[in-house]
């Protein structure tokens, strides 16, 4: 019961929230959420052809219609049991999407730790994300599912374009065209979560991916509007958090509540880290409950049995958690360095996800 009143509460505060565009502040340059090495043109490895005679083609770019359905048993309620056919259908149907995020990212995580930073593999990820902004994908009609599928593309894309936007030798005419895509995308994003919306799907980890993509793209295109919706919502999270540290929206997901809330963690680490690198704290916000989320998070990791009592189900235990779900870890823990936070990182790096910029202990730990 506690926790449908903290809902409402939280829809109450939705409803006399101001929009993020009565913000007035003005940023120049919105920094990333990890720092960026430095090009010298006068360095090697600054013509493209130095790797590639030429890019290779993506053999498909992600679609622009996008129909895709959950992978939970739609009997379940609370959304925590996988369906076996639903979820090899899913897998099936999404993935040359996939495999194109992939690579894209590959390739600018590759720019990143390359000598001098090759151009050809800057030229390479910029001709990919040409070719999707030109098909216009993730653009058109969408269902529920679409809707996340969208929004984790856009992370993923606004991620890899981030890394490599620098580069002197990259095509100007293209990068307008990626990021004339970019803008529309992050506006289709921001229309899929409406404010005041009733539906639990809209308020929990759904909402923070949409944010951190929104974000992701506002250092990519360098739009203030975008970032400063990002951390609206990012509040708008912090403010759901519970004095235990547990999110009751995720609470909900019964036997999948600590992995959802390893899930929500990686979108919001990534929007506090971006604000921080723009000289605003979000970690403080609300006398500093966010570090609650976490600390909660990686006792959970250490020992489930808090989760159990009170999300009333098993908990996948911290051996089973994959590297991509803890990647939240390397920048939290470079910022707030702890001993809990350090011997996970040890576990598991190097922790990768193309959606928040691939791999992680590379990008913050060059």
């Amino acid at each position: 019961m506690k926790h449908i009143v903290l809902f409402v509460c939280i829809l109450f505060f939705l409803s006399i929230t101001s929009p993020p565009h009565a913000y007035s502040e003005t940023l120049h340059i919105i920094k990333a959420p990890y720092p960026l090495p430095v090009k010298n043109v006068d360095d090697g490895y600054n013509q493209p052809k130095d790797i590639f005679q030429s890019c290779p083609e993506p053999s498909s770019v992600p679609p622009k219609t996008l129909e895709f359905y959950s992978v939970y048993n739609q009997t379940d309620p609370t959304r925590s049991t996988i369906d076996p056919v639903a979820e090899k259908i899913y897998k099936r149907a999404t993935k040359n999407i996939a495999t194109y995020e992939q690579r894209l990212i590959n390739f600018s995580n590759s720019y990143i730790k390359s000598p001098a930073q090759n151009s050809a593999y800057a030229t390479c990820a910029l001709d990919w994300l040409y070719q999707a902004a030109k098909q216009g994908s993730y653009t058109d009609s969408v269902n529920r599912g679409g809707i996340n599928i969208r929004q984790w593309g856009l992370a993923t894309v606004a991620s890899a374009y981030i890394q490599i936007k620098q580069d002197p030798f990259l095509d100007s005419r293209r990068k307008k065209v990626v990021e004339k895509w970019l803008r529309k995308l992050a506006t289709q994003v921001i229309a899929d979560y409406p404010y005041n919306s009733p539906l639990k799907s809209k308020n929990n980890n759904h909402l923070y991916w949409a944010a951190w993509a929104v974000t992701a793209s506002s250092v990519a295109i360098n739009d203030t509007d975008f970032f400063l919706w990002g951390i609206h919502q990012f509040k708008l999270a912090t403010l759901q958090i519970n004095p235990d540290g547990t999110l009751p929206l995720e609470l909900a997901r019964k036997g999948k509540a600590l992995q959802y809330h390893l899930f929500s963690l990686t979108p919001l680490v990534m929007i506090a880290e971006t604000a921080a690198r723009n000289n605003i704290n979000l970690y403080d916000f609300r006398q500093g409950y966010f570090h609650k989320l976490v600390t909660q998070s990686l006792k959970g990791l250490d020992d489930p049995s808090y989760f159990e009592s009170v999300a009333l189900a098993p908990q996948i235990k911290g051996s089973d958690v994959s590297s991509s779900q803890l990647t939240w870890i390397e920048p939290y823990n470079t910022r707030f360095p702890t001993p809990q936070a350090q011997q996970w990182i040890e576990k598991r790096a190097p922790t990768k996800l193309r959606r928040v910029g691939g791999n992680t202990s590379l990008l913050y730990n060059q």
